[in-house]
């Protein structure tokens, strides 16, 4: 489970914005994701705190190594993902797990 809390800085463009959560491996595969939507843009003010909550059902086995926790945000249905404020990347790298042995 992850729950994030996100800070409106800013009026965003209308569009309906999904959030992603990929976990990936040590070499950048996917094993396991989930995405949800927000509540509608047209509804967010400059200084609106949102919370998102994620689930994530994770293999059975385990690749060894270690892994990244990212999330963003991108359109629907357009699946366009939504840039940074700080930088020219799409995601966010909120955790890197340790090797599993």
């Amino acid at each position: 489970t992850a729950t994030y809390t996100w800070r409106v800085d800013a009026v965003p463009a209308p569009g309906h914005y999904h959030f992603f959560n990929h976990l990936l491996d040590s070499e950048g595969a996917i094993l396991t994701q989930d995405d949800a939507p927000a509540i509608e843009s047209i509804y967010w003010q400059v200084g609106d705190q949102l919370v998102t909550r994620f689930y994530f059902q994770l293999p059975a086995e385990l690749p060894s190594g270690e892994f990244r926790l990212l999330v963003g945000q991108y359109l629907w249905p357009e699946l366009a993902r939504i840039g940074r404020q700080d930088s020219p990347d799409t995601t966010y790298l909120v955790r890197t797990f340790p090797a599993v042995r």
